[in-house]
């Protein structure tokens, strides 16, 4: 079988990185005045300022694939030219409206092989928008306070870096998601879907709207278990691939269809339980089947017919088991009855038609699966509909359909491999 894939994406708010920029970046930046040496050296300085400034919210905007974090800072700076022994005081923003500088930090992120989040952070442009000006002292120290300033901001940068990496955590979700993934689902009592991931994609985060979107991609190989529930043993976290489909699900599903469900089928189309189906339908010489058992033989399912009436023995034919894709009916329809049972049908050549028997035959050897497609289809949707750390999952399955069977001589039963295909979003909803 073809493995299952999952295409889908997730998408992370901007409002949640947008916090995590406020909460990291302090509100407030100050040098005691007089401290920090604009001109002159430290043992004989001319010139020595301090200052404060106080930024505004940080906002979050997209410039084309990226992201900006802008913002305003407001500011004052009190300085002092030291000439000889005098020292001559002034300022700018004091007792007087406060300059402003407007600043803008970009925000990238890639994805690790480990599924770390790895966000890039860099201060992208300082402009101040208007100067601050000491025309008495003959000082302009918008540059040096500009200058004071990116470095400062930028050795806050590496905080706030940590806190989106560790605030999303991306790695912990996929991690906690694949273990999830990997879980029995159970679908009805005594059945349970095994998912069976095998490979995990994520693709470069690209912004779409007020949103971060991020791919995911997993292939998987499912099976459906009927029994206890199984026990599954941890995997490890495969390394990354990278995720480029579009979002789709398409789920292949083997299901087993026991020899003891075709055998209660088959009674119940001879109607074996209120006498059996007479064959001949007219006539005073007839037959009817009193007992009807199915085997696999290799790709071949093989029916065994027991009657009795005119004349008693048992009958043997061989099939390939079709699906009709409109009728959603498991069948036989090539059956035939093998040398042996030929031997035996010249026999009764009298009064019982080969071909006849052999068509009604062809005719009730049938299993109608379309109630049981549609109530896997539905409990496969509400499998997809969980929570998986923090991304919630909401999806369809739209469609189902037979695409293989083959028997199984260990058990006698056959397995039905189920095409499922339909639609997954996911939403990150936070820690």
């Amino acid at each position: 079988m073809p493995p299952s894939v999952l295409e889908t994406f997730v998408r992370i708010p901007l409002g949640a990185i947008e916090e995590q920029a406020n909460a990291a970046v302090p509100r407030t930046f100050e040098v005691a005045p007089y401290t920090m040496v604009l001109e002159g050296t430290p043992e004989d300085p001319t010139v020595t300022a301090g200052y404060r400034f106080e930024r505004g919210r940080l906002d979050l905007t997209t410039e084309g694939n990226r992201l900006l974090l802008r913002s305003t800072l407001a500011y004052w700076v009190r300085a002092r030219r030291h000439v000889g022994p005098i020292d001559v005081p002034v300022s700018c923003g004091v007792d007087e409206p406060l300059r402003h500088i407007d600043v803008a930090v970009a925000v990238d992120a890639s994805i690790a092989d480990d599924f770390g989040l790895v966000p890039t952070i860099g201060l992208r442009t300082l402009s101040p928008t208007d100067r601050c000006e000491m025309s008495f002292a003959g000082l302009d120290v918008t540059a040096q306070v500009r200058d004071a300033m990116r470095r400062q901001l930028e050795s806050e940068l590496p905080a706030l870096r940590d806190r989106i990496r560790g605030a999303v955590d991306l790695r912990g979700k996929v991690a906690d998601a694949f273990t999830r993934m990997s879980a029995p689902i159970e679908l009805e009592a005594g059945r349970y879907l095994l998912l069976q991931p095998e490979s995990l994609g994520v693709s470069r985060p690209t912004i779409e709207g007020h949103f971060v979107r991020v791919g995911l991609s997993v292939r998987a190989r499912p099976v459906v278990h009927v029994g206890a529930r199984p026990t599954v043993s941890p995997r490890a976290l495969p390394s990354r691939q990278d995720a480029t489909g579009s979002p789709r699900i398409e789920l292949h599903v083997p299901v087993e269809v026991s020899k003891a469900a075709l055998e209660a089928a088959l009674r119940e189309e001879f109607h074996l339980g209120d006498g059996g189906v007479r064959v001949p339908a007219t006539g005073r010489r007839f037959v009817r089947p009193t007992q009807i058992d199915v085997s696999a033989y290799g790709a071949r399912l093989v029916v065994r017919v027991a009657f009795t009436g005119y004349a008693d023995g048992v009958l043997y034919l061989e099939g390939t088991p079709t699906l009709d894709p409109a009728t959603q009916v498991l069948s036989s329809p090539d059956l035939e009855f093998t040398l042996e049972s030929r031997s035996l049908l010249v026999r009764l050549a009298s009064f019982l038609r080969a071909d006849d028997f052999r068509d009604e035959l062809r005719r009730n050897v049938r299993l109608e699966l379309r109630e049981t497609l549609e109530q896997t289809r539905m409990r496969l949707t509400e499998a997809l509909r969980q929570d998986l750390s923090g991304i919630s999952l909401e999806g369809a399955i739209d469609a189902m359909e037979l695409v293989d069977v083959r028997t199984t001589p260990a058990t006698g039963g056959l397995v039905a491999t189920l095409r499922a295909t339909g639609r997954v979003t996911a939403t990150y909803v936070g820690p």
